[in-house]
């Protein structure tokens, strides 16, 4: 659990040790992305040693209103299509492209990992709140699943239902494919859900006052990530493929 110490809900990542005249690149993103974004960031300023990156991260529902209220940003990726709709509408960036996948699943502490289908709502839940990308799919998983839950706690972002699970405040929760990934033997997949999951698209896009030119250093990031070079760092977190 050490990588939950120090955790905010938006938190700026640079990397050390850039030189302060560099050109930087604002990004805003998921909390989902957060790990997964420092290594490709890492990889990015190596081979773009004049170009530093700053990352954002936090709720997509809490950075799109972010954007909504007119933070300077460079490039913003979302752990859903239906949040960057919301900055669609705005007329701050150009056109979103998915990156990459992740899939809701439902866990829980390995002791309740052989709870029956028909017994899930004797579980004490944590999920996202409704409006946020996390707690769209949670709904749509106990949709498929067919089965009614009252959750205990509502979470602004799926950090917060790991975290819930993690100190054992709650017994089960739905979260990304890539936070069971890295809960280590403390969260199962449950197996009630069988096979069952949601997949969320993660769409990207350049403010429109960093996409030009081709060569500017927030293109330059966002070709990166959706090229080949951050496909295996994104692979190797549990990220899918678009």
């Amino acid at each position: 659990m050490t990588w939950l110490i120090g955790l905010v809900t938006v938190a700026a990542l640079a990397a050390a040790g850039c030189s302060g005249d560099s050109p930087t690149v604002r990004v805003l993103a998921a909390s989902s992305l957060a790990d997964v974004l420092a290594d490709i960031v890492d990889d990015f300023e190596a081979a773009n040693p004049d170009v530093e990156v700053e990352v954002v991260s936090g709720g997509s529902a809490s950075l799109a209103a972010q954007v909504e209220e007119g933070i300077d940003f460079d490039v913003i990726a979302l752990a859903d299509e239906t949040t960057m709709d919301r900055v669609v509408v705005t007329g701050e960036i150009d056109t979103p492209t998915v990156f990459a996948t992740n899939a809701a699943l439902l866990v829980g502490r390995a002791d309740v990992a052989d709870t029956r289908l028909p017994d899930l709502h004797r579980l004490r839940f944590a999920v996202c709140a409704a409006e946020v990308p996390c707690g769209r799919a949670a709904s749509r998983l106990f949709a498929e699943l067919g089965v009614t839950v009252e959750p205990v706690t509502f979470e602004s972002n799926v950090l917060g239902v790991l975290t819930k699970l993690l100190v054992g405040e709650v017994d089960a929760g739905v979260v990304y494919a890539t936070d069971l990934a890295r809960a280590g033997d403390e969260v199962v997949a449950l197996d009630a859900a069988g096979d069952v999951r949601i997949t969320n698209r993660y769409p990207v896009a350049l403010s429109l006052a960093a996409a030009r030119p081709a060569d500017a250093p927030a293109a330059r990031f966002m070709a990166f990530l959706v090229g080949p070079e951050a496909r295996p760092v994104l692979l190797g977190a549990g990220f899918g493929s678009p």
